[in-house]
């Protein structure tokens, strides 16, 4: 089992580790098969474009649930955003466009303005620089974020737009149809007790919890690509 030390530190100023197990492998493997394994082949247009924007309400529906807070216009607008600029490096402009979007915080008009700038600013190193898989790459963001709370406020749905726009930028297109809101809500509980592991465990049981919840979303998503190629045959 190699360990793998993240140029990220948690709250506490300790750098962040994961151990690499049979279970991160084995759920990417799956995730990889079933993803690009012609997921959309037998789809119509039509049938892509409904499930878009179903992805695009359940998005913005169940980020408002997870935090309890902001309203469905902003976070449809910061989904878009997110896709715009998914396929460039990351920036503190960026940064800020997409929290200030999130939170509606006016306040925020430079990186001074933010909770942990140093937080921050170490993890836009981390999002454009430090290589590994993309799917524990983005499992690590939301680590980070869900962990750590960079920002005043919104830092759970910033994670997972960061996440996003590193799985797509990434060619992983199943992230456009499965809202990474929805399936970290409704994986809420496994996530958490991931989370409290983190003191033995590292993210090692969080990055198995988020992969499992977007190996769900991708089984899902090739269930509906089959009945659809079942509706049109």
């Amino acid at each position: 089992m190699e360990r793998h030390i993240i140029p990220l530190h948690d709250i506490d100023g300790r750098t962040i580790w994961y151990d690499s197990t049979d279970r991160i492998e084995a759920l990417t493997e799956r995730i990889i098969r079933v993803s690009r394994g012609g997921l959309f082949d037998a789809a119509t247009q039509k049938h892509r474009g409904a499930l878009l924007n179903k992805a695009l309400l359940n998005e913005a529906r169940y980020s408002v649930l997870l935090d309890q807070g902001g309203q469905c216009r902003s976070s449809l607008g910061c989904v878009s955003l997110a896709e715009d600029i998914c396929g460039r490096d990351l920036d503190e402009e960026a940064v800020l466009k997409l929290y200030r979007l999130i939170s509606r915080n006016e306040l925020s008009r430079s990186i001074t303005g933010l909770h942990k700038v140093d937080g921050v600013i170490e993890f836009i190193d981390f999002y454009n620089y430090y290589e590994c898989a993309p799917l524990v790459k983005s499992s690590l963001i939301c680590y980070f974020f869900d962990k750590v709370h960079p920002l005043h406020d919104s830092s759970g749905r910033m994670g997972r737009l960061l996440a996003l726009m590193l799985l797509l930028r990434n060619g992983y297109e199943f992230a456009r149809y499965c809202p990474l809101s929805q399936l970290a809500f409704q994986n809420r509980s496994e996530l958490q007790r991931a989370l409290g592991c983190s003191g033995k465990d590292g993210a090692t049981r969080f990055i198995e919890a988020m992969l499992n919840s977007y190996a769900e979303g991708v089984d899902a998503l090739a269930k509906s690509g089959s009945n659809e190629h079942k509706t049109i045959s």
